[in-house]
């Protein structure tokens, strides 16, 4: 085997929302695809900042990125290029809770529960009319940008019926 060889390492693109950062330390987190699992990402000073991003001090956490460059180790990445993405998501899943005055309510979906935020420009659909609509135990599903790690900024709300296997006392 030839040194070039011995020496290649593996391409990888990362996209997630950032989960911190250490601009001292010339590193930040990401979460990916909602997971709890990070990929930790070095910022050295062959990096390329692009689209209205110009260093490591632009990051922050909640924000989207996609990461290419070099995987250096398991889930971590020295990056060549950064940008901002936006990261839209559709959940579907029953809601777990309801926060009125915190404008929010919690879903069971994929396997995780995620935190919802409904704002102004959430589009109520097909019998859903506002927020008071919303209540415990009704299948939902969710349009929206991820702004943290299982958590996100709603632009569409509507019912979904769902299968659901409940356990405890039957209800009368």
């Amino acid at each position: 085997g030839s040194r070039r060889e011995t020496m290649q390492r593996r391409c990888h693109s990362v996209v997630g929302t950032g989960e911190s950062v250490d601009a001292p330390g010339s590193s930040f987190i990401v979460s990916v695809n909602g997971e709890l699992w990070t990929v930790d990402v070095d910022v050295d000073g062959s990096t390329n900042f692009k689209d209205g991003l110009n260093d490591i001090g632009d990051l922050s956490p909640g924000m989207g990125v996609e990461v290419k460059g070099d995987e250096v180790g398991s889930q971590h990445v020295l990056a060549s290029e950064v940008k901002p993405k936006t990261i839209e998501l559709k959940l579907k899943g029953v809601i777990d809770s309801v926060d009125v005055p915190g404008s929010s309510f919690t879903v069971f979906a994929g396997g995780s529960l995620w935190t919802v935020d409904v704002d102004g420009d959430t589009d109520f659909r097909k019998g859903f009319s506002d927020f008071g609509d919303l209540s415990p135990g009704i299948g939902i599903e969710v349009k929206g940008t991820e702004v943290g790690p299982l958590n996100v900024l709603a632009s569409e709300i509507k019912p979904k019926d769902m299968i659901v296997c409940t356990t405890g006392d039957p209800t009368d």
